[in-house]
């Protein structure tokens, strides 16, 4: 199993120190917390292109600021101890330190002359992690040198590994899964962090392996759906990803590891 790498970022710590410190000391909950946390920061709801900028950001090689644009075929990239935050549309990025991705972004008439929808319909991923969440609408595809991902309104987590595998997170979901040799796939409809995947080059003895989750945060997710004006599903449903021993939830079924199996986890329905 490939060894987990740790996300350095001491602006990363910072932030998130000011923010479980917020929900201590004023008894708010960790969602309007959140929206403080941002609101300190300037950043509000609404905000597109790169909305948060922190240490040696680039975008097509160039210093990017925050205000940013992302346009279709740009790539966007972190040096090292950097990050940053960027909206296309409904949805939202947080692109951990050297990292790189090259984005491909949909835009549709909304029935004005002046009015354009768009959306990131998909991205490599060449280096490093990013954190993802989704507004629903057309299917994305996003690509690492060994996986392929169909995405629509949902949440994930993808970091390239120093093996050359690909790490991912269906945060929650519906997300298609395979690798890029086309060896194995599958469909994960994952409720909270659920089935967690190492996903492997051509050479490898499998395509798939179960992983542990790593290297993101719950916190994480909220702050980027927040920037969406969005809540996860499990702060809608706090108890949506229980331990209560109450029915069971099928979420996802495929061809893993040379063998097929299927995915069940106890949990109660959302009320």
């Amino acid at each position: 199993m490939p060894r987990a790498i740790p996300c350095d970022n001491p602006a990363r710590r910072e932030w998130m120190k000011r923010l479980t410190a917020g929900v201590a000391a004023g008894g708010i909950s960790f969602w309007a917390a959140t929206r403080i946390a941002l609101a300190d920061h300037h950043i509000h709801p609404g905000m597109q292109g790169i909305i948060d900028a922190h240490g040696d950001v680039r975008v097509n090689g160039q210093p990017a600021q925050k205000g940013a644009s992302i346009k279709q075929g740009d790539v966007v990239a972190t040096g090292p101890r950097s990050r940053a935050t960027f909206v296309v549309g409904g949805d939202v990025f947080l692109m951990r330190p050297n990292s790189e991705v090259t984005v491909s972004v949909g835009e549709k008439s909304a029935g004005g002359a002046s009015t354009t929808n768009r959306w990131l319909s998909g991205f490599k991923l060449k280096k490093g992690g990013i954190l993802s969440a989704f507004s629903k609408g057309p299917k994305r595809t996003l690509t690492s040198t060994t996986a392929t991902l169909g995405v629509r309104g949902t949440a994930l987590y993808m970091q390239t590994m120093p093996n050359g595998a690909t790490y991912f997170c269906p945060c929650y979901g519906t997300i298609d899964v395979a690798d890029s040799a086309g060896r194995q796939s599958l469909t994960v409809n994952s409720i909270h962090h659920d089935a967690p995947l190492f996903i492997y080059g051509p050479d490898a003895p499998m395509a798939l392996e179960k992983a542990p989750m790593l290297n993101h945060t719950d916190a994480e997710l909220m702050m980027i759906e927040a920037l969406a004006s969005r809540q996860p599903p499990f702060v809608q449903h706090p108890l949506s990803h229980g331990m209560l021993p109450n029915g069971y939830y099928p979420y996802g079924t495929g061809h893993y590891g040379g063998g097929y199996y299927e995915y069940e986890k106890k949990a109660p329905k959302p009320k």
